[in-house]
């Protein structure tokens, strides 16, 4: 069995099958489901341009977004600075 024989085969709306059964299915339902699958994996993609990246203080057990820590951590060096001049 080659490996065109492993997998579905469709056309002209049938499914063939490695074992020669031929599946009535409309090109509808076939593009439905793919609009489906594109849709499923456009929201994917949405949710991955825009992380939101989280950071855990090694005192805490609670996650906190990593733009706070990074602002905390500006502030204190900031204040430390201040004092120091």
């Amino acid at each position: 069995m080659d490996l065109n024989e492993q997998h579905l085969r469709v056309t002209s709306g049938e499914i063939e099958t490695p074992e020669s059964a031929t599946i009535q299915i409309s090109i509808e339902e076939i593009l439905l489901k793919l609009s489906e699958k594109v849709l499923e994996l456009e929201k994917k993609v949405l949710e991955l341009e825009s992380p939101t990246l989280m950071y855990r203080r090694p005192s805490s057990t609670e996650h906190e977004k990593l733009s706070e820590t990074l602002d905390y951590l500006h502030s204190s060096v900031e204040e430390l600075r201040e004092r120091w001049q």
